[in-house]
């Protein structure tokens, strides 16, 4: 029996907070023809008002018995659901140049409809993504949504300092704790107090820092390098990482019982290549973002810009996206952006040729390079090697060992090492 589904029409009435309440399913009702530009900041700013969902309007029956079913499961586990009351999140817009997290591919809908619901609430979050792909600003987002908006976001990129500084920059330190330390210095924690830290690049943290930053999450608490008085902090953690930490897990290089507490609510910023649709309204909020530091009133692009754009493969994401788009707004000499504005670009390429075994490999080995992984490249390489040889000649060893160029023995041992 469904008493408590109540539509409301937000594009009328505007974002009404709602207070959670065990039985109310408030479902907000959005114009399908709304701006695409804003409509992922706009799902992130609903679903961190308690909303249970929303739809756009038409809707369809097909539509609604969809939402009814998502009641109906919400229902038969509602009893251990427990509710966060409302924060009174920020009103006003999420974030005027939030550029990761515009457009309205699928994905991206669900990353801003989780990061909404997640904002309110304390909890710690674990962003990950590639290279360029927006994590910090989407940290940025959720903070802007949060109860500690107007407490202080402290971001740091775990992998831009020396190790051994590193504890010291997180955590600060005592006076004469180390040669150079004249006096006492609080670390990025106690900077944040009773707001957000954003640690950037986590899986490149040493795991006594992990450590440290375990007791963090657990206990509020820790000691400033050369101090013996422990420091209590109130700070929300947020995450961010383009490694791979399971696999680091594994390889003990970073600690299980951390990567579970981070990963209580986990983002994952698809890459751009994934979400080529979004880039048009990207573009858009790029050139709003830039018209006016670079003097210029542009108010649009071509198709074929656009499209030239969308054969890229963004190897960089969204960082590149708009490295590129401001490139061709200084050149451009119009109001319009257009395809000569792209002149630094490959022209002729008109589609995104496959490929060569080179260009496959190189980008193979600049993964590892970047997942820390320099060392094992090589014998990944072998590896692969070796089983494509023995596949070749069904297996038989001493043929294997001539075609490689290596005795039976090496070959044995490699075999063995590889598991093979």
């Amino acid at each position: 029996k469904l008493t408590g589904v109540v539509f409301i029409n937000i594009s009328d009435f505007g974002i009404i907070p709602i207070e959670a309440k065990k039985g109310l399913f408030p479902i907000a009702v959005i114009r399908k023809n709304m701006s695409k530009t804003n409509l992922a900041a706009f799902i992130m700013r609903i679903m961190s008002k308690n909303y249970f969902d929303y739809m756009e309007f038409p809707f369809s029956q097909k539509d609604i018995l969809k939402i009814l079913e998502k009641v109906n499961a919400k229902e038969e586990s509602e009893r251990a659901i427990i509710y966060f009351k409302n924060s009174g999140a920020k009103e006003g817009l999420l974030c005027q140049y939030l550029c990761s997290i515009i457009g309205s591919s699928s994905k991206l809908r669900e990353i801003c409809k989780l990061a909404g619901e997640v904002a309110p609430t304390d909890l710690p979050v674990l962003i990950t993504g590639e290279t360029g792909t927006g994590k910090e600003l989407l940290a940025r987002g959720i903070w802007r949504l949060s109860k500690r908006s107007n407490k202080p976001f402290v971001a740091i990129n775990c992998a831009s300092i020396p190790e051994n500084l590193l504890e010291s920059e997180l955590f600060g330190y005592e006076k004469g704790a180390f040669t150079g330390a004249e006096k006492t210095k609080i670390g990025k924690f106690e900077l944040a107090d009773g707001g957000t830290i954003f640690l950037d690049e986590i899986g490149e943290l040493p795991l006594p820092a992990q450590s440290k930053i375990l007791r963090v999450l657990q206990e509020g608490t820790f000691y400033r390098v050369g101090g013996n008085k422990e420091i209590k902090v109130d700070v929300r953690v947020i995450a961010a990482t383009n490694r791979n930490l399971e696999e680091m897990i594994a390889k003990g290089k970073f600690r299980e019982d951390l990567y579970y507490r981070l990963n209580l609510i986990h983002l994952h910023l698809p890459p751009l290549r994934e979400r080529k649709e979004d880039i048009p309204y990207i573009v858009e909020c790029i050139v709003n973002k830039y018209n006016e530091k670079l003097n210029k009133s542009i108010i649009g692009a071509s198709k074929d810009y656009i499209e030239l754009l969308k054969n890229q493969t963004w190897e960089g994401n969204i960082r590149e996206l708009e490295n590129t788009v401001v490139r061709s707004m200084i050149i451009c000499r119009d109001n319009i952006l257009s395809i000569t504005d792209l002149v630094f670009l490959n022209q002729n390429k008109k589609v995104v040729k496959e490929d060569s075994f080179e260009e496959i490999l190189k980008k193979q080995i600049r993964l590892c390079i970047e997942n820390g992984n320099i060392n094992e490249i090589q014998e990944k390489i072998e590896k692969i090697i070796i089983e494509t040889a023995l596949d070749y000649t069904k297996y038989n060893q001493v043929k294997t060992a001539k075609l490689l160029g290596i005795n039976r023995a090496t070959l044995r041992k490699k075999i063995q090492k590889y598991g093979l």
